[in-house]
């Protein structure tokens, strides 16, 4: 019965075979095959090549773990090994021919078929105890009826294929479906009680109906079409309508008991029950979850259609006991099974190791659930000491007495995983390395604080305020220089406070103005004249004529440079007792490694330029592009709070990426922290509340921006319980301008800063700002 639940072979791109290609033999025999015609001369050919392969344990290892990749279970390594080496041949020669094309997918998927009965002992993934059930509300007559003229296994993409009961008769067949679906979703360990339905209302049971069948053709589709492109159009398009519905309609009583009622209830609950790999089903299927999340999407129509249902009780999935947790056997099982891998699915997951944080989030999300559908036993996992052991293995830790043994593991693996090991290394040392060079040791060895959470010791609730009265101070005002300056006068010191005045009522007449110092001909002019938007002609004022203060960094021969190597400005704002850190600016933050570092991190991201509000697309010159995570954008349908578009985990390449633009927003908020030594505290802390662990460390979005200019504005950003935050930004390179171009204003607080190369500055997200308008 096992073989009940052998999922599809899963075909790898080309380009994930190329590797196999290029090694001798093939590299070498393959070209000389090309201009053979013989039948008889190519079976010679084969049989030589076929010795070869066999004679070599490297490639009888690799025939076997790619084999065992492609059919999802463990291959015979015994009676059947010359079947497998032959196959193997016949495949590669294929690819070798015609890569990637349809047809030979096509002829491919005609040989893999009928070898994976003879070929497969054992599957990675049996019949599954299931960890979710619906009791008294879901019955195989139900989950059959989903898609009418389908016959939709619903767990057969979740589980395994059933093309192996194509033997059977329909009876049969249809009885071996239910019988699978229901062991799939029964346990005694989660119990959701129905809850009472009451009186249904057929006027929305078509409505119900058309949804259901949609989720389901694309979920979980007839066999004969489990292999072919699926589109997602429909779903989209139905999760809008579902969002239209008022919540004077899905409030009633009628309503939610037809709701409850429904096959759209039953089907959304089976793709939102949390605890299933769907999202690695179908390629397609991966594509659609990096967009749209339907999880959570789907979740959310739950939540909303359906509030009188009491929360299910999930088995805990961490249970704290004895282990005999081996890290070099978990990095081979799970590096291994590219179908338990959510890279694709889920972008942010490939930084699963950068943290204990973000590796707890992570096992929560998706990773022991995967792991145990997989049949890897996690019972007694304490995930401190599971994720240190994994930090302490050779191939994070890049140690030179274990260099085999880490070119053994990278080999054996997925190479997206490879790549994923190797970049979350490089992430956390140079996390380490920049650490120690923001907060630079000073001549007496003393090195000033960095711990995120010591602006927590003030004695009001938000630790940008101190409160002067009190004898708890938060440490950035405490902080006025560093063991370097220490006993200087406070013109001599590294740490400089600013007082400035609250000019936010004054300057909101001057929102979407241009800022400049130019006059005349000199100024820049927008590239879209005032009757393209309907906003008027462009107004223009002078730093001078709103009284703007300028701050600039200490001159090159200052005391600070040689004792300190250092220049933080932070900007308070004085009301009676209470001094409020509004603000701060950080001049020459980074050793020239680190610059160039980030420099060539912002080449290898590639993002697409955004729209911006119409008096701000008035100044599109330059180039402003998201990262990371957003809101809702309204340029998609049914959008939701999820990364950009950009992100994907689909090659080695998109990995890397993801990476570097993680390692930018890292390094930028470590940089931050001079300023304001609480920011990661307070994001962490948001990210958290906001239930955003997902999306990444933050939660945030990053912007590069390029020749970027705006005309005075206001940034709504992060705002909680009427408290603002500090946002940080950071300037890589400025050259070939005037030293009064591309400046930064803060208009609120009645300053600007003269911005130069390889600086840092904080900001409060609600307040006034915009760039200095170059001249013509």
């Amino acid at each position: 019965m096992a073989e009940l639940w052998l999922r599809d072979p899963y075909l790898p791109p080309f380009e994930e075979d190329q590797h196999i290609l290029n090694r001798t033999p093939l590299a070498e025999v393959f070209p000389e095959w090309v201009g053979s015609s013989l039948r008889s001369e190519m079976q010679t050919l084969k049989a030589s090549l076929s010795s070869q392969l066999m004679a070599d344990n490297f490639w009888l290892t690799t025939i076997s773990d790619w084999l065992a990749l492609v059919f999802g279970g463990e291959v015979d390594e015994g009676e059947c090994i010359e079947e497998q080496v032959d196959l193997f041949i016949d495949i590669m020669w294929m690819r070798f021919r015609h890569h990637d094309s349809v047809e030979s997918r096509a002829d491919i998927m005609k040989l893999l078929l009928p070898a994976r009965r003879s070929l497969i002992v054992k599957p990675y993934i049996s019949a599954p105890a299931a960890e979710f059930s619906i009791v008294g509300d879901l019955n195989a007559d139900d989950i059959a009826g989903l898609a009418p003229s389908k016959q939709a296994d619903i767990y057969s993409l979740v589980f395994g294929s059933d093309s192996d009961l194509s033997d059977l008769s329909e009876e049969e067949n249809a009885s071996q479906n239910n019988d699978f679906i229901m062991s799939a979703v029964e346990t005694e360990d989660v119990v959701m009680q129905p809850v009472e339905t009451g009186e249904r209302d057929d006027r929305y049971i078509s409505m119900f109906e058309a949804r259901a069948e949609e989720i389901a053709e694309f979920f979980f589709p007839a066999r004969e079409e489990h292999s072919k492109p699926r589109n997602c159009k429909p779903l989209v398009e139905g999760l809008v309508s579902m969002r239209k519905v008022k919540d004077s309609l899905f409030m009633r009583e009628d309503f939610q008991a037809s709701f409850r009622g429904s096959e759209l209830y039953k089907v959304l609950l089976i793709v939102c029950n949390p605890y299933n790999p769907l999202e690695n089903s179908h390629p397609d299927v991966q594509q659609s979850f990096r967009l749209y999340n339907w999880k959570v999407a789907y979740g959310q129509i739950l939540d909303r259609w359906d509030p009188l249902s009491p929360e299910v009780n999930l088995p805990p999935l961490i249970e704290r006991g004895h282990s005999k947790f081996n890290a070099e056997h978990f990095l081979r099982f799970f590096g291994k099974r590219a179908e338990i891998h959510p890279w694709v699915a889920y972008p942010t997951a490939c930084t699963f190791l950068v943290s204990e944080d973000a590796f707890k989030s992570n096992c929560e999300h998706w990773l022991i659930p995967w792991l145990r559908h997989a049949k890897y036993e996690t019972a007694g996992w304490d995930l401190t000491t599971v994720y240190r052991q994994i930090c302490q293995h050779p191939v994070m830790t890049g140690g030179a007495d274990h260099t085999r043994q880490v070119k053994r593991l990278l080999n054996d693996v997925d190479p997206c995983f490879a790549a994923i090991l190797l970049e979350t290394r490089r992430y956390k040392k140079t996390l380490d390395t920049i650490n120690e060079e923001i907060f630079t040791k000073t001549r007496t060895g003393t090195t000033t604080a960095n711990s995120g959470s010591g602006d927590q010791t003030a004695a009001s609730d938000d630790p940008t305020v101190a409160d002067l009265s009190s004898t708890a101070l938060p440490a950035w005002y405490t902080e006025k220089g560093c063991a370097g300056c220490s006993g200087q006068p406070d013109s001599d010191r590294c740490v400089r406070f600013i007082e400035v005045e609250d000019r936010s009522d004054f300057m909101r007449e001057y929102e979407y103005y241009s800022l400049t110092v130019h006059e005349g001909s000199e100024r820049l002019v927008p590239k879209k004249k005032g009757t393209d938007d309907n906003l008027g002609p462009q107004k223009y004022v002078s730093p001078q004529e709103l009284g703007l203060r300028e701050i600039t960094a200490r001159p090159s021969d200052h005391p600070v440079w040689t004792t300190c190597q250092r220049d933080i400005v932070r900007l308070v704002y004085r009301e009676g007792n209470k001094l409020y850190l509004v603000g701060g600016f950080r001049y020459k933050a980074f050793s020239e490694p680190t610059l160039k570092l980030l420099e060539y991190n912002s080449l290898l991201i590639e993002t697409r330029a955004m729209r911006r509000r119409a008096a701000m697309q008035r100044w599109d010159y330059g180039l402003m592009s998201g990262a990371g995570t957003r809101m809702p954008t309204g340029g998609r349908k049914g959008d939701g709070y999820i990364l950009y578009s950009v992100h994907r985990g689909d090659t080695i390449d998109d990995i890397k990426a993801f990476f570097r633009s993680a390692l930018d927003s890292d390094i930028l908020i470590i940089a931050a922290k001079s300023i304001y030594q609480g920011i990661e505290f307070d994001f962490k802390t948001l990210t958290n509340d906001s239930g955003l662990q997902r999306l990444g460390k933050y939660g945030l979005t990053s912007y590069y921006c390029v020749n970027y200019i705006a005309p005075i504005h206001r940034d709504l950003d992060i705002e909680k319980e009427g408290r603002r935050y500090l946002h940080p930004c950071m300037q890589l390179v400025k050259e070939g301008c005037g030293e009064h171009d591309f400046n930064f204003a803060y208009v609120d607080w009645g300053v600007y800063f003269r911005t130069e190369s390889n600086a840092v500055w904080c900001v409060s997200s609600p307040d006034i700002d915009q760039s200095l308008k170059a001249n013509s």
